[in-house]
């Protein structure tokens, strides 16, 4: 789990400039090739908002995520991603559980 500066999809945005496709396809590949899966989040949608630009909407985006691999998943049904309410940063922290 950690800030990877990707995401996996447009739904994982919103405001600023128009996501970059070929970035999420190459972020997803990458995730893919790993062996990971996304185990997905709760409490805020988004982690990361960044700064109010002229001309554009402020943006939000899901940068902080927790992966794991088949086994993990496996062996921990359970487990999954809390995102915690951000406190004096751009990016709300997260917390397996």
């Amino acid at each position: 789990m950690r800030d990877f500066n990707e995401i996996l999809s447009p739904l994982e945005k919103v405001g600023g400039v128009k996501v970059d496709l070929r970035r999420c396809i190459r972020f997803g590949r990458w995730v893919q090739d790993c062996g990971l899966i996304d185990l997905g989040s709760y409490g805020h949608k988004f982690t990361w908002r960044g700064a109010q630009r002229q001309g554009f909407g402020r943006v939000y985006e899901r940068l902080d995520k927790g992966f794991g691999n088949q086994q993990l998943r496996l062996k921990f049904q359970e487990a999954r991603v809390k995102v915690l309410p951000r406190i004096k940063s751009d990016h709300h922290p997260i917390l397996v559980e």
